[in-house]
């Protein structure tokens, strides 16, 4: 491991810490989930955080709902849709972009040294035919190199860990435990083979030793998304070492304030 992260890892800021940015590093001119957002959290020396649809023919969308209305042009929903119309059809919005397909992402991610992505796998069909899709989705990224440095995750079950552990042993798990969790301890994590966990503030708060025990076994401590320096500061304090946050520029410059 490099630092905390995986192989390849860009290095910490001056804190030892990195932002995570949530749906890539978007603002007014730059929209959610484009290959544009993953490229501009490069730029701010942050990782990526990202979304992953199926469509009707079984192709992987990069995008944060199911219903294309949220953030698009077109209305109904991905699952609905064949990935050839999605994008001769619809575009985000407000700034007309592309939505790209994982292939896609997952190039633009090797082409960022040390940069790191958390993925979300969403929605249905992943788990038909022995997990054949979510296999599909990590041979994707081990075709393109960066198996190493994406983090499969889904925080609305546990099951695409368990299925991880059996249908792609190679591709690294990022936990997300839920708000209620009874359980949060590193033989749990161990347990799934998650490689990071992907905690809330209150959650690592509530065992102010967690943090620095889950990076002693291995496993990286990171929080969820947070746009506050107070609670950046906490989480540091705390040991977390990734913080999920829609502000990665400002929070670079934070790091290097309390460095």
């Amino acid at each position: 491991l490099v630092m905390f992260a995986g192989p390849g890892a860009q290095a910490a800021g001056a804190c030892g810490s990195t932002a995570l940015a949530h749906r890539g590093y978007w603002s007014a001119a730059v929209d959610e989930n484009t290959i544009e957002s993953i490229e501009r959290a490069h730029d701010a020396e942050a990782y990526t955080e990202n979304d992953v649809f199926l469509t009707a023919d079984g192709k992987f969308l990069i995008i944060h709902n199911m219903s294309l209305r949220h953030t698009t042009n077109c209305e109904g929903d991905v699952k609905d849709w064949r990935m050839a119309d999605i994008q001769s059809q619809c575009h985000t919005t407000p700034n007309d972009m592309k939505l790209p397909t994982a292939v896609q992402a997952f190039r633009t991610l090797a082409g960022n040294p040390g940069q790191v992505m958390d993925l979300e796998v969403k929605g249905p069909g992943w788990f038909a035919n022995d997990n054949a899709r979510l296999v599909a989705l990590t041979n994707t990224a081990a075709n393109a190199g960066v198996l190493n440095r994406v983090y499969f995750s889904n925080d609305a079950t546990y099951r695409l860990l368990t299925e991880l552990q059996d249908s792609a042993p190679d591709a690294k798990a990022a936990w997300k435990p839920d708000a209620d969790e009874p359980d949060l301890s590193v033989a749990h994590a161990k347990a799934l083979s998650a490689e990071v966990v992907l905690a809330a503030a209150g959650q690592w708060a509530r065992n102010s030793g967690l943090a620095n025990d889950m990076k002693a076994a291995g496993i990286g401590a990171w929080a969820r998304v947070l746009d506050k320096e107070v609670v950046w500061e906490n989480n540091w304090k705390r040991g977390v070492e990734v913080q999920m946050t829609n502000k990665a520029k400002a929070y670079r410059t934070w790091c290097n304030s309390v460095a």
